[in-house]
């Protein structure tokens, strides 16, 4: 019987010692939670627009078939004839094509890489000019 109340008691110190363990400390203040601070994002760079050329197209001939421009020039083909015309062009790293621009019509195509480029009508093939980008 005294074996029994001793385990008894044994197990009823162990039950107190572990309550008392995970009990509520509240000796002192709990530390204050202190958030990461946030992701701000850097503004979004934006160049500032570069100069704009207007090229005519007029049935047969391109007008200025030789132009010179630097590196991030607005070229913007107008079609002022009657026949329908495309600016076709470029090389591997920076080729255009406006598509099919019938009377009115506008194309355009931003020069972002120094070089020599050559062009031409899809429609009439014997319309070329050549664009001379500088840096």
């Amino acid at each position: 019987m005294r074996l029994r109340a001793a385990v008894n008691l044994l197990l009823v110190g162990a039950f107190v010692a572990l309550v008392s363990a995970c009990a509520d400390d509240s000796s002192g203040p709990y530390p204050t939670y202190t958030p990461y601070p946030t992701y701000t994002p850097y503004p979004t760079y934006t160049p500032a627009p570069g100069p704009t050329v207007t090229i005519p197209i007029i049935d047969d001939f391109f007008q200025g078939t030789d132009l010179t421009v630097v590196r991030g020039t607005r070229v913007i083909w107008v079609n002022n004839g009657n026949d329908p015309h495309t600016s076709t062009g470029g090389s591997a790293a920076d080729k255009w094509d406006t598509g099919v621009l019938n009377h009115g019509e506008k194309g355009e195509h931003i020069f972002g890489k120094p070089g020599t480029y050559n062009y031409v009508c899809k429609v009439h093939e014997y319309m070329t000019a050549t664009i001379q980008v500088l840096n």
